[in-house]
């Protein structure tokens, strides 16, 4: 081992080459999923690499459930459709998400009543109660599912647990990229590579300029055996009740959206998109692992 102060010189090594395709894309969440289909179905042969064992990205085991910005509050009509529509149609069929109708978009109230804590509102809107508009409720499992079958119906050469580790440059152009697996150092090589990581690892690597943003942390949550009916009309008959209730409830956990709780399609199961931790680094070891053990302390003080 050579170490020169705070670093370790490491000795060159080499990697398989495990693939070759037209197109690499790096990362199987919503985004790298979209690219990979889409230059499947124009012929193109496709890698799709993957750091973990499912598809889905923050869709599915970030567990962000509920599929937003589907809406053009100008026109009142969906403004997002293509991959991301077929996805909802898919999971639709398995009784594995939920939407309203047309006919319940706008500010009824009783649409709102039925679709606020499915999370399927406009919250760009100014207005209170935020008007209900197109969007979906999913489970990330059945995310996880359709994604797999659809990958396989397409012929997508899949690499899951394949964790990326630098991209392979020569004259100035990506010709690949190397990965870390539990079978060692693997080189996946493509024409075109795409950077659908969701941190630009892949263009930072290859020396891309960029710019160092932040956003909050959370350790997004669900809770199983809740009678969503019962605290709904909890909810909506004793309002001043609820609201000093909820107010509690925020506190104990940390920071959180109006709605902390929405219900999914798997019938007592709701979705707990709290608690909020901000002014923490995503690209820092210490501040996720610190994410992940103070978020975990503020679910358990709700419990």
């Amino acid at each position: 081992m050579n170490r020169i102060g705070d670093r370790i010189v490491e000795p060159a090594g080499e990697a398989r080459v495990a693939a070759q395709a037209d197109v690499v894309v790096v990362g199987g969440g919503p985004a790298g999923m979209s690219a990979a289909l889409a230059a499947a179905r124009n012929g193109a042969r496709v890698a799709l690499l993957e750091r973990y064992n499912h598809l889905g990205g923050l869709a599915s085991g970030g567990m962000v459930l509920v599929l937003d910005d589907m809406w053009d509050s100008h026109h009142e009509e969906i403004s997002v459709r293509g991959t991301c529509m077929t996805m909802i149609e898919r999971l639709a069929k398995l009784k594995l998400a939920t939407f309203p109708r047309q006919h319940e978009w706008g500010e009824l109230p009783e649409s709102y009543r039925r679709w606020a804590r499915w999370g399927t509102f406009d919250f760009h809107s100014h207005k209170t109660p935020y008007p209900i508009c197109f969007a979906a409720s999913f489970d990330p499992d059945g995310w996880k599912r359709v994604s797999l079958e659809w990958v396989e119906e397409l012929g997508i050469q899949l690499r899951l647990h394949s964790w990326f580790s630098r991209a392979l440059m020569e004259d100035g152009r990506i010709k690949g990229v190397i990965c870390e697996t539990k079978a060692g150092r693997e080189a996946i090589l493509g024409d075109i590579v795409i950077d659908a990581t969701g941190d630009l690892d892949v263009a930072a690597s290859a020396g891309a300029p960029y710019v160092k943003g932040s956003y909050i942390m959370t350790t997004v949550f669900r809770l199983g055996g809740v009678d969503t009916d019962a605290a709904e009309r909890f909810e909506y008959g004793e309002p001043a009740a609820f609201a000093e209730l909820d107010k509690r409830a925020k506190k104990m956990i940390g920071n959180s959206w109006a709605h902390w709780w929405l219900k999914t399609p798997l019938p007592g199961v709701v979705w707990c998109n709290c608690p909020h931790m901000p002014g923490l680094d995503g690209l820092k070891v210490e501040d996720l692992t610190h994410a992940e053990m103070q978020g975990r302390k503020h679910i358990a003080n709700l419990l």
